[in-house]
């Protein structure tokens, strides 16, 4: 069996036919399925194919993704979650999301590492960084460029052409970001967060509605976790504003 094909238990039948093949020759263990011996086999093969089909499910455990019975195992080993959440309140899909991202972070300091851990804990969010104004550098006007996923882009200044930060050329605009904003000097340590998939609450009427002149017509739930997630891997030297709604 090759690393790639996954692992097939062997069914009581294909043991049991198989353990009559390693029998001895001779008419005293007769290697048909009517035989005596073969009946004394049927329960060791029933077993054993029980014990196959645990050890296929097993598989599944030791990646918390997929994991079920080990679950509670992955979470006792992992702690208490650093932001509180408590792991009773959420679905599987949602506990296994949440180990699986607690066990393999690795940390980052890029917008694509931000991006991604949003998107673990089901997300959709842009990230913006603001740049300060500098005299002799900056210029006046329209200097808003294009970017794709609201990224601040970096300018190729020999083509001046818009690139990414791995210096790919942008094609497809998907938003407009100021190239330079007026600010302090520490705007450039200022990044924001715009989470997209916020969810929106209505103001309902009946027995469980909501109460006039208390209750707003809509709200949204900040994600609670996703702040305490990022805030605690954000760079320390750096401020982290988060933004519901559109990209900033």
């Amino acid at each position: 069996m090759s690393a790639a094909e996954p692992y097939v238990p062997r069914d009581e039948a294909e043991i049991l036919d198989e353990a009559l093949t390693l029998l001895p020759p001779g008419w005293l263990l007769p290697r048909t399925r009517d035989s005596m011996i073969a009946a004394v086999l049927t329960a060791w093969a029933d077993g054993l194919a029980e014990v196959e089909r645990r050890a296929a499910a097993f598989l599944d455990e030791i990646d918390p993704r997929t994991a079920t019975d080990t679950i509670d195992d992955w979470e006792r080993v992992l702690g208490r979650d650093p932001c509180g959440v408590d792991p009773t309140t959420l679905s599987l899909q949602q506990r296994r999301t949440l180990a699986h991202q607690r066990w393999t972070a690795r940390g980052g300091a890029n917008i694509g590492y931000f991006i991604g851990l949003a998107e673990a804990l089901g997300y959709d969010v842009t990230i913006t960084e603001p740049r300060p104004f500098e005299c002799g550098v900056s210029s006046v006007g329209d200097t808003s460029v294009p970017v794709a996923n609201a990224i601040a882009p970096l300018l190729d200044s020999d083509a001046a052409t818009i690139v990414d930060e791995d210096g790919v050329p942008l094609e497809a605009a998907v938003a407009v970001y100021p190239r330079w904003e007026i600010g302090p000097e520490d705007l450039r340590f200022t990044w924001i967060m715009t989470v997209l998939s916020a969810p929106l609450v209505w103001f309902r009427t009946g027995g469980d509605g909501g109460e006039c002149g208390v209750d707003p017509m809509v709200r949204f739930d900040a994600a609670t976790d996703l702040e305490c997630y990022v805030r605690r891997r954000k760079p320390a030297h750096t401020d982290l504003t988060f933004s519901y709604g559109t990209a900033a």
